[in-house]
């Protein structure tokens, strides 16, 4: 799965329309559900870390890196890409096949479950996300299981994620000139 921006990523990929009847909901089913979706345009801040990571036979020293990984991103999200976020999600890598169920964003709170194939991946990764969203921020919790990999190394993360808008995004820098003296 590969988003328009790391501030969005997060959070879109929670939204949908909360479909109580279990089924495997679309692509076109969730971004449908994310016409309601608001996030204020402006420089958004995302921090993540691994919080949790188990597998079998996971040298701890692993694990260890792992979960020392932190990351902070800043991006700018445009107007037009916040007034449509259903146009920046779930936009597939070749040969990704996910399916989505039981999403749901109501009253501030969000959670689904996502399950992907394909892509290069030997097997499938399932993922369950909750958290809390506004239009200035969110935070998530995913706990992502990879599962039939080579060699049993199959394993477990959680990360959590917060994103926060900041301010407003700084002008754009002047291009250079193209061509030449003449």
């Amino acid at each position: 799965m590969r988003l328009g921006t790391p501030a969005l990523a997060a959070l879109l990929a929670l939204a949908g329309c909360g479909r109580e009847d279990g089924r495997n909901m679309s692509v076109g089913e969730v971004a449908d559900e994310l016409r309601d979706v608001r996030v204020e345009p402006g420089l958004w801040e995302v921090r993540s870390q691994v919080v949790h990571a188990t597998g079998p036979n996971m040298p701890r020293a692993v694990q260890a890196r792992m979960m020392a990984h932190r990351r902070a991103v800043r991006t700018c999200v445009t107007p037009a890409q916040a007034a449509h976020p259903e146009r920046n999600f779930l936009r597939a890598r070749p040969g990704d096949r996910c399916t989505y169920r039981g999403f749901s964003m109501r009253e501030g709170r969000m959670s689904g479950d996502m399950r992907c194939t394909g892509g290069g991946l030997p097997g499938a990764m399932e993922t369950r996300m909750e958290g809390r969203y506004g239009p200035r921020s969110y935070a998530v919790t995913m706990r992502m299981a990879a599962t039939g990999m080579p060699a049993g190394a199959n394993v477990t993360i959680e990360t959590r994620t917060i994103g926060r808008r900041i301010g407003d995004c700084p002008p754009a820098a002047p291009q250079p000139a193209k061509g030449g003296k003449s």
